[in-house]
């Protein structure tokens, strides 16, 4: 039934919601969840109803039914949902209008100057409170009667985006910053980011690229700051979450969460952030595609030796000042070298 009354283009948004919430009532007599139901791929199209709305959907005109499906679907699978069908169609203003009905606190704006250059604006309030870690306690029966057990979960927020065919994400952490590419091609990715805290915010400049914005005055560890800028390493190559290989850059620590418990961080004084991103394009061989360095056994003892490799044959990345990839891979034993300079064994 559902299926049919997504693939029905005569049935208007408003009336399609109207048989929806018809049905979500009969759900509840016979103790079936909508929300489960439309989580599930469409006999028709593959995909669930909020998927596929979203792609073909009048949202500016028509916004009735999107929004039912948004409030009505399960809500754990509903951002990587809108991710997806918002890239799929290009439509980063569309992705920003929907992750703000789940995190209205949060607020992110693109400012694309071209495909290898753009500017992400980011608006997260209340952040203190976003990021103290998650505390549940309970009672579990033990041999000496009744014991507290207390388990302690790190919290984080995350920001997506997409600019041209690729899905981006920015994850606050209470000790790291983690850029991720999501979706899309592979890209070499320069990053650099901007902080404006609230005053009574503190910012621990520990990381050794973090720079601390001349205008803020001199400072030391743990002082409060205005503002400071870091930088994510620069030039490193990043592959989508789908691919094998190093996904993300990271910055850490930049807040200092010891100094949390005091009074003066409740605050709802919004912290903004502006990430400055600059990609090169990678050209890919489709016989030698990008991956990252491969290490066949476990991790090495503290005695064991590492052998570098070059590579002679033409490199898979293609690009301006690029060169031949190193790989390096685990040898062992002296003897294991030895071996491999006098050739392999003749019987």
């Amino acid at each position: 039934m559902i299926t049919d009354l997504m693939l029905n283009e005569d049935l208007h948004p408003s009336e399609a919601v109207d048989f929806l919430e018809d049905l979500e009532n009969a759900c509840k007599k016979d103790g079936v969840s909508l929300s489960e139901l439309l989580a599930e791929d469409m006999s028709t199209g593959g995909v669930p109803p909020l998927m596929w709305e979203i792609q073909r959907c009048k949202w500016r005109e028509e916004p009735e039914l999107l929004m039912f499906l948004m409030i009505r679907t399960s809500r754990p699978k509903v951002p990587w949902m809108i991710r997806t069908a918002c890239q799929a169609v290009g439509d980063n203003n569309l992705l920003q209008l929907l992750r703000e009905t789940l995190e209205p606190d949060v607020l992110c704006h693109v400012m694309s100057s071209s495909d290898f250059e753009f500017d992400v604006a980011i608006t997260v309030k209340d952040l203190t409170q976003k990021l103290r870690p998650k505390e549940t306690t309970w009672i579990s029966e033990g041999k000496h009667g009744d014991e507290k057990k207390r388990h302690v979960e790190a919290s984080s927020v995350t920001i997506e985006w997409i600019v041209e065919e690729r899905a981006w994400a920015l994850e606050l952490k209470a000790d790291t910053l983690e850029l991720t590419l999501l979706d899309g091609p592979p890209a070499t990715v320069t990053a650099k980011l901007h902080v404006d805290p609230s005053d009574s915010l503190e910012l621990a400049l520990l990381d050794e690229y973090v720079t601390e914005d001349p205008k803020a005055g001199p400072s030391s560890q743990g002082s409060s700051l205005h503002s400071c800028d870091m930088e994510f390493p620069p030039d490193t190559v990043l592959l989508p979450i789908s691919r094998a290989g190093r996904n993300s850059l990271t910055l850490k620590p930049t807040w200092r969460p010891e100094t949390w418990g005091s009074d003066i961080h409740d605050t709802r004084t919004p912290v903004s952030f502006q990430l400055k991103i600059s990609l090169k394009q990678i050209v890919e061989s489709s016989s030698r595609p990008i991956e990252e360095e491969k290490v066949t056994k476990s991790a090495p003892e503290e005695d064991d030796d590492w052998v570098i490799e070059y590579d002679d044959r033409e490199p898979a990345v293609v690009e301006e000042g690029s060169s031949d990839w190193v790989l390096a891979s685990w040898s062992g034993k002296d003897k294991d070298l030895d071996e491999r300079d006098e050739g392999p064994a003749t019987k």
